[in-house]
């Protein structure tokens, strides 16, 4: 059971606690998060991945697979992510590996109502930081890891 104390319009905090019940397999994802080794490299990446030592070299590699992909436009999106990316790496990591888990939470609690290649592509992304890397991120469903920060 999860407690939820939900906000009312204005902020006002209301009285009363709600009470929700998440789905079963939701509940497990959650609380088998507490059991992944971060950056311990042990296991095997999810097919289709790509490996790299270290969270540049993804993001190189990235950037380079993006250039080849797009026009001047993407390129100078990816270009300014990679710098903003780059300022600090080690929060950066973290905040993945917290996006990463969000999304797969997300997309178990609506998995009826979405395609089945968004859960795929989410169980993917936690399938890596559980083997012990880390994703950067995805071009044409093809994900970038590296190994740490």
């Amino acid at each position: 059971m999860i407690g939820l104390i939900a906000r009312s319009v204005g902020g006002q905090r209301p009285e009363k606690e709600v009470d929700m019940k998440l789905p079963k397999q939701a509940q497990g994802f959650i609380d088998n998060i507490k059991n992944v080794k971060f950056f311990c490299a042990e296991g095997t990446l999810p097919e289709g991945c790509k490996l790299y030592a270290t969270r540049y070299a993804a993001w190189y590699a990235a950037l380079n697979a993006a250039r080849d992909a797009t026009r001047d436009a993407a390129r100078y999106a990816a270009l300014n992510a990679a710098l903003d990316v780059a300022r600090d790496v080690a929060l950066e990591a973290a905040l993945d590996a917290a996006r990463n888990a969000a999304l797969l939470s997300v997309c178990l609690l609506v998995k009826d109502s979405i395609a089945p290649d968004h859960l795929a592509n989410a169980a993917a992304r936690w399938r890596a930081w559980e083997a012990g890397y880390s994703v950067y991120c995805d071009v044409d469903g093809v994900l970038y890891c590296y190994r740490k920060p």
